[in-house]
C-alpha cells in the first residue's frame, strides 16, 4: 500500500495537473476570433469545379462532387 506521503505527492501532482488544463480551458474560451477575408492569391471553390475529398483509411467515405450554381454538390459520378 502506498504510504501516506507518497499518496499525497501523487494526489498533489494529480491536482496541479487539473488546474492547469482547467486554466487553459478558460483562457481559450475567452479568445475571441473573427472573420476575415481570405488572403490575396488564395483560391475560392465555385459554380462547376469538381471536389474530391478522400478519407484516409476509410475510402468508403471517399467522394467526387460537382459544385452547381447554388453553390451545393451534384453528383459527378
Amino acid at each position: 500500500m502506498l504510504g501516506a506521503k507518497t499518496f499525497g505527492v501523487w494526489f498533489g501532482a494529480a491536482l496541479l495537473m487539473c488546474a492547469m488544463s482547467f486554466g487553459q480551458t478558460l483562457s481559450a474560451q475567452q479568445i475571441q476570433q473573427s472573420i476575415t477575408e481570405p488572403p490575396v492569391g488564395t483560391y475560392r471553390i465555385g459554380a462547376g469545379d469538381r471536389v474530391r475529398v478522400d478519407v484516409w483509411r476509410h475510402p468508403e467515405l471517399t467522394e467526387t462532387v460537382v459544385v452547381n450554381r447554388e453553390g451545393k454538390q451534384y453528383s459527378a459520378g
